[in-house]
């Protein structure tokens, strides 16, 4: 559920589950749709990795092979958009074994990675929570962000 009815202007699925891993055919299309109609805001989900950790195991080498495509996958986008975007990488969780929900360190932390002509290369941003990337997300765009948010723009 990430955009209330009505509130997109175009989209595409890919069901990683039935079809396999799909994050470089998705980034293909997002390639091609923000060339086409430069959007101020694209919000891609590659979802290869999370299939793989529950099918195969979080940190197996099935699981680092997606990472790695996964990984594939942004670099694709910074070489064509890097210098007129701002790109957030990030996750929603991490896991152990085929699951997720606790409260582990490896089920807890996640990457997150800030790119384009809105970040400081190498600044440290200091304490970080994941309730910080809608507020950097909203200042990116110029956009007010609500009072009740927790989080803080690292910008």
């Amino acid at each position: 559920d990430v955009v209330r009815l009505g509130g997109l202007d175009h989209g595409k699925y890919f069901p990683s589950y039935v079809e396999g891993y799909t994050d470089a055919a998705i980034t293909d299309l997002a390639v091609d749709y923000i060339k086409k109609e430069t959007p101020d805001f694209l919000f891609l989900h590659l979802d290869a990795t999370d299939c793989t950790g529950h099918h195969v195991g979080w940190m197996t080498k099935e699981y680092l092979d997606t990472v790695s495509g996964a990984v594939d996958c942004v670099k694709t986008l910074l070489c064509e958009f890097g210098d007129e975007y701002s790109i957030v990488v990030t996750s929603d969780h991490g896991g152990i074994g085929t699951g997720h929900g606790g409260e582990s360190h490896e089920e807890m932390t996640i990457p997150v990675f800030f790119f384009g002509p809105d970040f400081e290369g190498g600044k440290d941003i200091g304490e970080f929570s994941i309730m910080d990337i809608a507020p950097t997300v909203t200042k990116i765009m110029g956009v007010p962000t609500p009072d009740c948010w927790l989080g803080k723009p690292v910008i």
